[in-house]
């Protein structure tokens, strides 16, 4: 019964946030927004009154209307009124619309029925309430495919800003939606399987829902990665490594980057098909091995897709959902392998954030999959082995050797090795022995990359004519240096910690509100206090401290030698870049045993109540 409970909550939970954030509908646009500079500004009140005719070539059933204040600082309210008019005449529709509603650009009008194409319909805006000072003002624009406006019955030699569409329910959004139904049920219902048994399936189910969620490209820098992947696909097919497809021809379909745009669901939803990609591809010049390691697997849905002649979308969902798998798998056998702390690293593993890069052509997708995996068999083998032997070393160099070439500060997550007791190892000697395989093994696969590349970037960069900063910077000014890292921390801290939950999704565009990220911070720490720690002596918590220590400071360091010279701050890092420090931290805090609670909360319960609320406010801002 108290099963059948938590789902009625969760239900009630799901309906509560979806009156208060309404899913956003896909409009289609049969006359579009103008796209030209506004020629004439016309005043709506008194007894003013504007009249145009229009006409589509598709049916429609709602309009917008490009209106704006006369003065921004006039609050007061008043109302004017739309009216739509069909060939007879007949008032289709009488809006009257509060002149304190106008929150953007555009007003938008449902009509009670569709309105058929190739007819002639009337629009009338008029506001008797209104005066001067509070009046609301309309565009007009030379713009040849519109009908000219009328002003008070002269005749204008422009037209109004109005646009019309035909507006749809958002599939993907609901879709995304039953996934999470579904992976309520398995988490709820499916008592014959732990969690390490069905943390596959469940992370797929909500990477599914959010790859639905986000459309192509509006991952940070996701272009770029899909661009080195169609690269890799050339290379596994053989193909001449030339030609170009750039973002111009892209947007061109109707995708458009880094936000949940209208448009580019619309293109999703109407146009599952488009052209087929030119097989030969320009892509960046990079490491051929470091490509290898990061886009390999998007590339292989890449690379399928091409074989059978799929079109963009199809291959494009491919890629993102073969790059999915691989993160779902590294995550769900960390999961599977790790000691204590399960329902932990899946929390973490299923953030709003690790959920949009795991899903992407990111290559995040790989390192936070790698990382979670490196740091669950480290303490697997902290816990459960006897005595460290050359397959563990093995295991270990391996997860070390695929982790570090994609970003070589995530290389200082092998001190987190150091916690394996020294009576684990046959004496000092063997121990020194067996971590200098370790060392030797991750020196040498950065030989085999870009190893030069990436010390050559100490030199700095040029970012729209600017030098930024360098190491030598650094080293020139430590003092003031020093001040300079640490009021960037003290002002920042904050932030990265909301966004390496997922508080900027879509690009960095969409702002997750700040009590739905809070509440999933809580659960993950009630889950932590809930769940065993480990037993650290003081040695083991400070290799673990400097561990994210160092890893965060490197980071910063990073940041740095991003930052325009003469900022007072650092700019340019995201909280996704410290998820890989934040399992071992969490480790260390556990450790402590801070806090003792009496009484237990379900916090899985309540990490079900926050994702739920972020992917219903993910659903509610497509961007028009």
């Amino acid at each position: 019964m108290k099963r059948y409970l938590k789902i009625l909550g969760l239900l009630i939970w799901t309906i509560f946030l979806l009156w208060l954030f309404p899913l956003d509908d896909i409009r289609e646009y049969s006359i579009k927004r103008v796209g030209v500079p506004a020629k004439d500004t016309l005043f709506i009140f008194g007894d003013n009154v504007v009249v145009q005719n229009f006409s589509c070539d598709k049916d429609f059933n709602a309009i917008e209307l490009a209106v704006s204040f006369y003065d921004t600082t006039y609050y007061s309210d008043g109302l004017f009124t739309i009216k739509i008019y069909d060939e007879n005449y007949n008032c289709i529709k009488s809006q009257d619309i509060s002149r304190i509603d106008i929150e953007g650009e555009y007003i938008a009008v449902s009509l009670p029925y569709t309105c058929k194409k190739d007819k002639l319909y009337t629009i009338e805006i008029s506001a008797p309430t209104l005066e001067k000072n509070n009046c609301i003002k309309i565009n007009t624009y030379a713009d040849s495919t519109r009908k000219n406006a009328e002003m008070n019955g002269v005749i204008l030699d422009s037209s109004i800003g109005i646009a019309t569409y035909e507006s749809k329910s958002n599939v993907l959004i609901i879709f995304a939606l039953i996934l999470y139904g579904i992976g309520i049920i398995i988490w709820i219902f499916d008592n014959r399987h732990i969690l390490e048994q069905k943390a596959f399936s469940l992370i797929m189910l909500l990477g599914i829902a959010f790859m639905l969620c986000i459309t192509p490209y509006s991952v940070p820098d996701e272009y770029t990665h899909y661009c080195y992947a169609l690269r890799l696909s050339n290379i596994l097919l053989h193909q001449e490594d030339i030609g170009l497809i750039d973002a111009e021809c892209l947007n061109s379909q109707g995708i458009i980057g880094h936000k949940n745009a209208n448009s580019s669901f619309a293109t999703i939803l109407n146009s599952c098909y488009l052209d087929r990609i030119d097989e030969k591809i320009y892509i960046y010049e990079g490491s051929q091995m470091i490509n290898l390691i990061m886009y390999f697997f998007s590339a292989i849905g890449i690379v399928l897709g091409r074989m059978v002649g799929a079109g963009f979308l199809q291959i494009f969902y491919l890629g993102r959902l073969f790059n999915l798998v691989i993160y779902a798998m590294l995550s769900s056998l960390a999961i599977r392998i790790i000691p204590k702390n399960k329902e932990l690293l899946f929390i973490i593993a299923t953030m709003p954030i690790c959920l949009q890069q795991g899903m992407s052509y990111s290559y995040d997708s790989m390192l936070n999959g790698l990382s979670f995996l490196f740091i669950a068999y480290v303490l697997y083998v902290y816990e459960t082995t006897v005595c460290v032997g050359w397959e563990q070393i093995f295991y270990i160099g391996v997860l070390s050797c695929l982790l570090t070439p994609i970003k070589i500060i995530y290389g200082v997550l092998l001190l987190f090795t150091l916690i394996i007791p020294v009576n684990k190892f046959k004496n000092k000697r063997d121990r020194i022995i067996k971590y200098g395989v370790i060392v030797a093994m991750n020196i040498g696969i950065l030989l085999l990359t870009d190893v030069y590349a990436i010390i050559a970037k100490a030199k700095g960069y040029v970012l729209n004519g600017y030098r930024t900063y360098t190491i030598h910077d650094l080293f020139d000014k430590p003092i003031y240096f020093i001040h300079f890292f640490s009021v960037s921390f003290a002002n920042s801290f904050i932030e990265w910690g909301k966004s390496a939950i997922g508080s900027m999704l879509s690009g960095c565009t969409l702002l997750v509100p700040e009590w739905m990220i809070l509440g999933y911070a809580i659960a993950l720490l009630l889950m932590l206090i809930y769940e065993d720690g480990y037993r650290l002596n003081l040695t083991q918590r400070h290799v673990i401290f400097f561990t994210v220590l160092l890893g965060v400071l490197g980071i910063m360091v990073a940041g740095f030698a991003w930052t325009v010279f003469g900022k007072e701050y650092i700019e340019g890092i995201q909280g996704r870049y410290f998820v890989p420090f934040l399992l071992p931290g969490l480790i260390l805090l556990r450790s402590i045993d801070l806090v003792e609670l009496k009484r237990k909360v379900d916090s899985a319960y309540l990490y079900w109540l926050f994702q739920i609320a972020v992917i219903v406010w993910v659903g509610s801002n497509v961007v028009y």
